[in-house]
């Protein structure tokens, strides 16, 4: 066996002490960074349970004295929650463009959830997974909000046709497919919201144009009466002329209240004059004179 040479076991030793210093940095460096992530983690709600036993096993290793252990695993550990945010950052991705297709079938407009979606994207090929998720979270959730906005405005509009027509036609099918829509809006269901909205409105399309019809002739009939009573109609005209033009439920509702004035205005109009005739008919009596 040849002698150790002191200054060949003096070199190994420094070398040995430079790379435990470097995996002691590296190790600390590490947990300091794993740290960061688990926190930002947190803060979306991602769970941490396994990345947080990934470092209890490098503090371990630390304590004693195993940097190049702690150094290994604390790599791994890096790497595992990168993975790991990144599955769901692109999970994220998934649900943001099914959001978008959504959009784009229920005729909203998805162009701002667009630009999101691609600001996350960017993110997510830069390494900037925590940023990438917390960007499309919350256009997700605004999506959802402007989605549910617009089929909670769709069954309004589809609400105030059926209670314009309820009393004039038959609207049992279209109330039947509204409340379908409605059950599709508590899972968020936007283009089937809007789908059988639509489906409803089409059963009434035919009533709502005849009823109309009927009820804008009805006004006319009045509007010609009141007018051959010596009244100014014109005011009654061109506000039936307007109603015509509003959407279906708008312009029913409208026509009816137009037609219930003008028949007041008839009413009114006749209990005048039957009222003045009668008053003539009584002055001429007390005149001694006939009728």
């Amino acid at each position: 066996m040849s002698p150790i040479n002191p200054a060949q076991l003096q070199k190994k030793l420094e070398q040995k002490a430079l790379e435990e210093k470097k995996n002691r940095e590296e190790a600390a460096a590490n947990i300091l960074t794993i740290h960061k992530m688990l926190e930002e983690a947190k803060k979306l709600g991602i769970e941490v349970k396994p990345f947080e036993d990934g470092l209890k096993e490098v503090q371990k290793h630390m304590r004693e004295r195993l940097f190049g252990d702690a150094a290994r695993k604390s790599a791994e550990v890096i790497k595992e929650i990168k993975e790991g945010v990144k599955t769901i950052s692109d999970e994220k991705v998934s649900l943001l463009e099914s959001l978008v297709e959504k959009e784009e079938k229920a005729g909203i407009g998805a162009g701002e959830l667009k630009d999101i979606l691609d600001k996350v994207r960017k993110y997510i090929d830069n390494n900037d997974y925590f940023i990438a998720i917390k960007m499309a979270e919350e256009g997700i959730e605004s999506g959802k909000k402007r989605a549910a906005s617009f089929a909670n405005s769709v069954i309004e509009e589809t609400e105030k046709l059926i209670s314009a027509l309820k009393d004039v036609a038959n609207t049992a099918e279209a109330e039947k497919l509204l409340e379908e829509a409605k059950e599709k809006l508590k899972s968020e269901d936007v283009v089937e919201v809007i789908t059988l909205c639509e489906k409803a409105r089409e059963t009434l399309k035919d009533v709502a144009e005849a009823a109309i019809e009927r009820l804008s002739t009805e006004a006319e009939l009045d509007i010609t009466i009141l007018e051959r009573m010596g009244e100014n109609v014109k005011p009654y005209e061109d506000r039936l002329k307007k109603a015509k033009k509003m959407p279906g439920s708008e312009a029913i509702s409208d026509i009816l209240e137009i037609g219930r004035v003008v028949k007041e205005a008839v009413r009114v109009t006749l209990t005048a004059g039957i009222e003045e005739i009668a008053s003539e008919a009584e002055e001429i009596k007390e005149m001694g004179g006939d009728y």
